[in-house]
């Protein structure tokens, strides 16, 4: 028996990653079959088709992003014996990862792209957007499982599949020389120079006019891009796209999104956009200091509903609701962690939003789904309002922890805490 062994692939997202990772038993089967039937002269999408395993090189190439490639290998794997062998030269591998990534779906109901915001690390852990992007999609599906997983199954919840999150990066275009950057810069306090340097730096940068307008053109080039790409590769896609914005991108989308009715406007983006989600957002802020007023019934956002989610610890947030209207400031709509994790309660407002049923749901404080009339529509911002009649506030408060208190502690964490949240998946679910 501990001669027995399976054929199986394994791959590695970049050639620094020291273990090799096999792939989940759907994607081992796509490449078997594909290496059984066509030999190795073909390209297999893999991992919910954001990677493409090309089987005669074996690399394994990202399709949304720039990135170096990965690698891909079909191994001898001795489960009894807890070694893989390669095929090709009987090299042995004592050290591995044996935990088979778990399967997922490759049809989506909805798709987010996500732009990054200050610096190259989008949290304490200076991970990537990329990183992040990955954390998102993790919780959501874990989200959508677990609901499943309570039984709580009808018509509409079972066509439900998956969300995708994916990334876009404009970092690039303004630091392309980075040795320039590291021959003007001090020794001393290495860690805080590099945020100096890439985070405030950044800031600077888009206050420019001529580095805002590479910036923007990156963005849109890249959203452009991938959204056809994304089009191209899924051609039964009829779900919504929507754009998310953490911080300084929060900022980048509001300016790539707003239009003037009174002005001949060409949208900067070759697709629809539904939901435009800004975390963690200083967009009121700069918007004040360049003196425009949301008031202006002139002034719209190209999409149909806007999201204003911040943590109230979080220095770098900023409300929207009173750049709209100073008639009456109500509180922002507070997500709660008890009312959002009610059971079941994520598969009967997914219900609500597709069947169109005009029923109320109590999810936060403020009841946001169901509006009375006496409540003003700040999303009249949009160019979609009046799409749901249900939805009319725009600013969102992630709900304090324990621990307020700290707030002088804990509000530098708050800005880069937003990846963690199960608050904010729930929001993009819904």
């Amino acid at each position: 028996m501990s001669d027995a062994f399976e054929f199986y692939w394994f791959y590695k997202l970049n050639d620094l990653e020291p273990l090799w990772t096999p792939l989940s038993v759907s994607d081992n089967n796509k490449l078997e079959t594909a290496h059984l039937r066509d030999g190795d002269g073909r390209k297999v999408a893999i991992k919910a088709g954001r990677y493409d395993a090309d089987l005669e090189t074996e690399l394994l190439i990202p399709v949304y992003w720039e990135a170096c490639n990965g690698l891909i290998k079909r191994f001898k794997w001795f489960k009894v014996k807890k070694e893989i062998h390669n095929e090709k030269d009987s090299q042995i591998l004592k050290t591995f990862n044996s935990t088979i990534d778990p399967d997922e779906s490759d049809r989506f109901d909805h798709v987010c792209f996500i732009v990054h915001g200050i610096g190259e690390g989008c949290d304490l852990q200076l991970r990537s957007i990329l990183d992040c992007a990955n954390s998102f999609r993790k919780k959501s599906n874990e989200i959508i499982d677990a609901n499943l997983s309570m039984g709580f199954r009808d018509e509409l919840s079972q066509k439900f599949n998956s969300i995708e999150f994916l990334p876009i990066s404009w970092h690039d275009v303004i630091h392309s020389d980075k040795k320039k950057w590291k021959d003007i810069t001090l020794p001393s306090i290495p860690n805080l120079r590099l945020f100096s340097n890439t985070a405030i730096s950044d800031m600077i940068f888009y206050a420019n006019i001529e580095f805002r307008k590479k910036i923007m053109e990156k963005v849109v080039e890249n959203l452009n891009k991938y959204v056809k790409i994304f089009k191209n590769r899924n051609d039964y896609y009829k779900g919504k796209i929507s754009l998310i914005g953490h911080s300084l991108g929060s900022l980048i989308l509001f300016d790539l999104l707003s239009i003037y009715t009174n002005e001949n406007n060409k949208s900067n983006f070759d697709f629809e956009v539904e939901n435009f989600f800004a975390i963690g957002s200083p967009i009121a802020f700069f918007l004040t200091t360049r003196g425009t007023s949301l008031a202006d019934s002139n002034l719209k956002l190209n999409c149909d509903f806007f999201y204003n989610i911040f943590h109230q610890l979080d220095p770098f947030a900023y409300r929207i609701e009173p750049m709209v209207s100073t008639e009456t400031i109500l509180e922002p709509v507070q997500l709660s962690k008890y009312n959002l994790e009610n059971q079941n309660l994520l598969w009967r407002i997914l219900n609500l939003t597709r069947s169109g049923e005009n029923h109320h749901i109590r999810v936060t404080n403020n009841e946001y789904i169901n509006e009375s009339d006496s409540v003003f529509d700040y999303q009249q911002i949009c160019t979609g309002s009046g799409k749901n009649l249900r939805l009319k506030r725009i600013d969102f408060a992630i709900e304090k922890s324990a621990f307020d208190h700290l707030d002088y502690l804990l509000f530098l964490t708050a800005h880069s805490s937003y990846w963690y949240h199960i608050f904010l998946s729930m929001i993009f679910l819904y």
